[in-house]
């Protein structure tokens, strides 16, 4: 039903009626995560794959600075409990830390700890920020909006950084994971985002119903 619902809006999508196609596009995101929001606002979680996948490459760089970036706040909260248990410092900058704690965080990322991770949120994280000290950069959850996707990338790798930056995509097979990610590749704007989705979602070897 879901798959039916969503083939037949976004084969109507316009620039007027975008954003409620990419909200709808967006629960399937979250799904992607692994958690889902019911009736009643409650997060509900569905799976791991996503988040073990994550620490799976932390371990790759034990010792070296990384920046996470994820579109949901629940994604945030999942890696900051994994982290507590493995005992690996973190920051995090969403729409919850104030300026002062948002320097603080930035700061302590470049200077002080030789392992530290930054989770950051696209909305909130994604100007005015300089996390250069990265080995590596993972993309978590993806945005549908290319700007915030270029804004936060480039926290890494500002104009002369000359150290070399890992780019790490957590994509979900057969997600519109792959769609999001093929269309920032290539700039598409939100309706061109949602005409892609379709033809995906027409696909006989497509996303489950």
């Amino acid at each position: 039903m879901l798959r039916a619902e969503l083939t037949d809006e976004i084969g109507n999508v316009t620039e007027a009626n975008a954003a409620i196609v990419l909200t709808k596009i967006m629960r399937l995101t979250q799904i992607a995560a692994g958690h889902v929001t019911n009736e009643v606002g409650d997060t509900v979680p569905i799976g791991t794959a996503k988040l073990d996948a994550a620490l799976g490459l932390l371990e790759e760089y034990e010792d070296e600075k990384v920046v996470i970036a994820c579109r949901f706040k629940q994604d945030i909260a999942n890696l900051a409990a994994a982290l507590d248990k493995q005992g690996r410092p973190w920051r995090k900058i969403d729409g919850s830390v104030s300026g002062g704690a948002r320097t603080a965080a930035e700061d302590w990322f470049q200077k002080d700890a030789h392992n530290g991770v930054m989770l950051l949120q696209y909305q909130a994280g994604g100007v005015a920020i300089t996390l250069t000290a990265a080995s590596a950069i993972i993309l978590y959850t993806l945005t549908p909006s290319v700007i915030q996707w270029e804004q936060t990338t480039s926290r890494v790798h500002r104009i002369g950084t000359t150290t070399n930056v890992n780019m790490l995509y957590l994509i979900a097979q057969q997600t519109q994971d792959e769609i999001m990610y093929a269309a920032l590749q290539r700039g598409a704007s939100v309706v061109d985002m949602c005409r892609l989705l379709l033809k995906y979602l027409n696909r006989t070897d497509g996303m489950a119903a």
